[in-house]
């Protein structure tokens, strides 16, 4: 077993959906149930129940995602412990979101991916309305941004990507 596996089988725990989880993730379905169907393989079980409409955790599924909760959560501390013994100081940012967009399905697999790249960083995300959004970016309580193309076209001082 392997973490692409773990992270697989918690989306899924998640999103009661193979299909939104293959939305989410940018991964093709038939990927992601091939990958939990080598996990079952090697745990000797069922950790799902499937029908049409909802995909349900088994019993024994329950139990493997309290262990991967708690693993996943001990892995971030001791990732961030041994950072700060090798001298890496532990970094904040706090990224402003435009209230009433869901922008969940990519920003899970971003914010991953950022991390993997740039060691652990603690990500603090918030929602604003667009006028609170731009204040809080013009005096610097929030690093970034996500929002609309048009949001800030008024702002001049506001850098734009």
């Amino acid at each position: 077993m392997n973490d692409l596996q773990i992270d697989y089988f918690m989306a899924v725990a998640t999103n009661s959906s193979f299909t939104k989880t293959s939305e989410e993730l940018f991964v093709s379905q038939p990927a992601i149930s091939k990958q939990i169907a080598l996990m079952e393989k090697e745990l000797g079980v069922k950790l799902f129940i499937r029908n049409n409409k909802r995909t349900e955790l088994t019993e024994a599924g329950r139990r493997y995602y309290d262990f991967f909760s708690r693993y996943k959560a001990e892995m971030g501390n001791i990732k961030h412990e041994v950072s700060e013994l090798e001298g890496v100081t532990s970094q904040t940012i706090t990224v402003g979101i435009l209230e009433g967009w869901d922008f969940s399905p990519w920003l899970t697999r971003v914010i991953k991916e950022f991390r993997d790249s740039h060691g652990y960083v603690d990500i603090i995300i918030n929602y604003y309305g667009a006028k609170e959004l731009s204040t809080m970016l013009l005096t610097d309580e929030v690093n970034l941004a996500i929002s609309l193309k048009s949001t800030f076209d008024s702002f001049a001082e506001i850098e734009k990507g």
